[in-house]
């Protein structure tokens, strides 16, 4: 009985260190960096280490220098390989691991031929760059930016940003930035024309998205940036100054312009252009509810409210601008509370729907401090400082 369980325990620790000798195999193997050399190593091992260690137990007296000599053997051959696998993850700790760092392109050679204005070799070092590194945006810009600030030469910084946004469509951040960029670069040269077809190029290549409704805003405010550098300078004329110093009465004309209405006139014709100008809903807003008309108003509003391409952050700041407005004119709390009910309802749990608690809390004070102070006529003035005095009946 005995006999067998000695069998049965020896069979057990002989699978077990099978095992742990083939796990310990696998894994060296695995992580080695050469894994040829390492089997050359493991049967180097088999055929002349092991069997010394075996004829050591063998032979008695001179078993610890068989041992020894064998054991020297081993070290000379896994003495590198082990001490490598053993110190690889300490000193993975201190150089983030074995894997190379990964290439980039380097545009500082460039750059420092720019500072010299060695434009010329600025070029060829970018263009080394975006040869390893093809569409790098970066480099692109870079590119476009030397053609087009140093050399002055904007039809070839714009072939650059054409090639790129061709080649990057769905890179629509990068090609948007680099359209609005050259937008930039014509803006700055007066030519609107060309600054106009780099907005609408953003605008047919991403429609209903935020990248349009930016290029949207740009084009809209840009005729009227070309307006106020183009218009000439006023003339000086002897009868106006005539009339300022006071040699002239100023005659007053029986139908003078209201320039609130030129001003909203110009920006409806705005409008029509560009419906989803931004800026000219939102003055237009302003305009109406300073005239006390809170449905034109807020049929502006609500017309940026109701377009896909604005964010919840956007769509808050019109609610709460609405709000602003009912209480500004004092046309109705009602209207007010609704539009920052509606921000709660919008974004629940966001920071905008917090604000619109706190606000909501503090609404009803914001009515009542807006109100304007009562009037109070000149006579009533002149009788509480004591300028007039009191009329009644005279004393008999």
């Amino acid at each position: 009985m005995s006999n067998t369980l000695e069998i049965i325990r020896g069979t057990v620790f002989l699978i077990l260190g099978i095992a742990l000798i083939g796990f310990v195999f696998w894994w060296m193997l695995k992580n080695s960096e050469d894994p040829q050399k390492f089997i050359f190593r493991s049967v180097l091992t088999v055929v002349l280490v092991l069997p010394m260690f075996w004829f050591a137990l063998k032979t008695g007296p001179l078993a610890p220098a068989i041992a020894a000599v064998a054991g020297l053997i081993a070290t000379f051959i896994w003495g590198s390989t082990v001490g490598g696998l053993l110190a690889r993850p300490f000193g993975n700790l201190l150089a983030g691991g074995d894997e190379p760092p990964e290439r980039k392109p380097v545009y500082s050679v460039a750059q420092a031929h720019r500072a010299k204005n060695h434009f010329t070799e600025a070029l060829a070092a970018v263009r080394a760059q975006l040869e390893i590194f093809p569409n790098d945006y970066q480099g692109v810009l870079l590119l476009a930016q030397i053609y087009a600030e140093d050399f002055k030469d904007l039809p070839e910084a714009r072939e650059v940003i054409q090639m790129f946004a061709v080649g990057n469509q769905e890179s629509r951040v990068n090609v948007t930035n680099a359209w609005l960029q050259m937008a930039d670069w014509y803006v700055h040269a007066g030519d609107v024309q060309n600054a106009s077809y780099c907005f609408q190029t953003i605008i047919d290549s991403y429609p209903e998205t935020n990248f349009s409704q930016v290029a949207g805003q740009r084009l809209a405010h840009l005729e009227g940036f070309h307006k106020a550098n183009t218009d000439e300078p006023m003339a000086f004329r002897p009868e106006s100054y005539r009339k300022q110093i006071g040699l002239e009465k100023p005659v007053k004309s029986e139908e003078q312009s209201d320039p609130d209405e030129s001003e909203r006139d110009a920006l409806e014709e705005r409008l029509t252009r560009h419906p989803n100008d931004v800026h000219a809903r939102e003055k237009l807003a302003d305009l109406y509810a300073e005239k006390k008309d809170m449905q034109t108003a807020k049929m502006h509003l609500e017309y940026l409210i109701d377009q896909s391409i604005f964010n919840a952050k956007q769509k808050a700041h019109w609610l709460n601008l609405m709000a602003d407005l009912a209480v500004k004119t004092e046309s109705d709390t009602v209207l007010a509370k609704e539009a920052v009910n509606r921000i709660i309802a919008m974004a629940p749990g966001t920071a905008f729907a917090e604000q619109a608690l706190a606000r909501l809390q503090y609404l009803t004070t914001e009515m009542s401090g807006s109100k304007k102070s009562q009037a109070v006529s000149l006579g009533s003035y002149e009788k509480n400082l004591g300028l007039k005095k009191p009329q009644g009946p005279t004393a008999s």
